[in-house]
């Protein structure tokens, strides 16, 4: 390995270490979950079970190799999935808000799906025979197109994500939390878009202008936004556990275990302010709600 990759490597396991270690307990819980269920409680009378546990397996995968580009130094690209476990989040939510439509458009969106590659294949008649590929029925087709797009471009569930975050905020009970999901909505979800596209603001953050003469490039693991990345897969995969938790009703053990791992974790992101830490001895229980000593948390 090459001594700056294990160099940063190593920075990165010593500064992250709490953060790195609260994704690894939602993850080893998320295996405690699927262990003994691998899909058993799914009720065919209930259309959203099968769309919520895709979700959650689409998602735990996508969370998992959050924590894997953050933790060898690959901040930008962690973010850059973080787009796609938030939208996840999202329409896991907006599921059990609207069963019955998000089944028909999951119906739609693969129908038209498959004619915008038909159509696209046709345009290749020396690599696929004609006669092999289906036709679409042109009214359905445009009748799609008003809810995906022209070339499916447009969300699976045909809303706006914006909207699907309006449509599913009376879910988060408290009001705090609440605004948390609005943050993210707004702001990180923009951060997140900033750097999956190519932005001005992603490329200033990869080359710097030393002179007039002399471009910098920022190569290979850094610093760069592996906090973020790791608050944002934390805080977005949490919120999917505790819906699949409640939805499919399993052991009431795990969502305690779940809560506790949401304080205790929500801890290790927080920088605690001089007001916040005034008077606070080492045995008293850190300002950060984690349910610790601060000796044992903020204080260690």
């Amino acid at each position: 390995m090459h001594p700056d990759i294990e160099e940063a490597l190593n920075a990165i396991g010593r500064q992250h270490e709490k953060q790195i270690a609260a994704c690894e307990a939602l993850r080893d819980l998320l295996l405690e979950m699927v262990r003994p269920w691998r899909g058993r409680l799914l009720d065919p009378a209930r259309p959203e079970d099968a769309l919520l546990a895709a979700l959650l397996a689409r998602s735990a995968k996508t969370f998992w190799a959050v924590i894997e580009l953050a933790r060898v130094g690959f901040g930008e690209q962690g973010m850059m999935l973080n787009r796609s476990l938030f939208e996840d989040m999202v329409d896991a939510h907006w599921i059990t808000v609207d069963p019955e439509l998000a089944k028909s458009r999951y119906v739609q969106h693969h129908d038209h799906g498959q004619m915008i590659m038909f159509e696209g294949l046709a345009k290749h008649p020396t690599l696929y025979d004609p006669a092999d590929i289906p036709s679409s029925d042109p009214e359905r087709r445009k009748g799609l197109d008003g809810l995906f797009g022209t070339y499916g471009h447009k969300p699976w569930t045909g809303i706006p994500l914006h909207t699907r975050v309006e449509m599913v905020e009376h879910l988060w009970i408290d009001e705090r939390e609440r605004e948390h999901l609005r943050f993210f909505g707004r702001i990180v979800q923009r951060m997140n878009n900033q750097q999956l596209h190519t932005s001005a603001d992603a490329l200033n953050r990869t080359v710097r202008k030393r002179s007039d003469a002399e471009v910098g490039f920022q190569l290979g693991p850094s610093e760069a936004f592996v906090e973020q990345a790791f608050l944002g897969a934390f805080w977005t995969f949490l919120h999917i556990l505790r819906l699949i938790l409640d939805h499919f009703a399993f052991d009431p053990t795990l969502r305690e275990c779940l809560d506790a791992h949401f304080n205790e974790g929500t801890a290790t992101f927080r920088s605690l302010t001089a007001e916040e830490l005034q008077g606070v001895g080492r045995n008293d229980p850190c300002p950060c709600r984690s349910g610790k000593k601060y000796k044992h948390c903020h204080g260690a």
